[in-house]
């Protein structure tokens, strides 16, 4: 959720009051630590242009 919130798709109604908030964009960011998630969650990911490398479990 914190992702989604800094690139503009939640709390809209809360981010208006942080004064010089700009949502930023996926394209030049590197996120480490994903956890292990929900095809749907994954799709999200997939679908806001994050590159990622996906593991599997056993």
């Amino acid at each position: 959720m914190g992702l989604f919130m800094l690139r503009g798709e939640s709390w809209k109604t809360l981010r208006r009051i942080v004064p010089g908030f700009e949502p930023f964009s996926y394209d030049r960011s590197l996120y480490c630590g994903l956890r292990d998630q929900s095809d749907t969650q994954r799709q999200r990911v997939i679908d806001a242009g994050m590159k990622s490398i996906w593991g599997e479990t056993s």
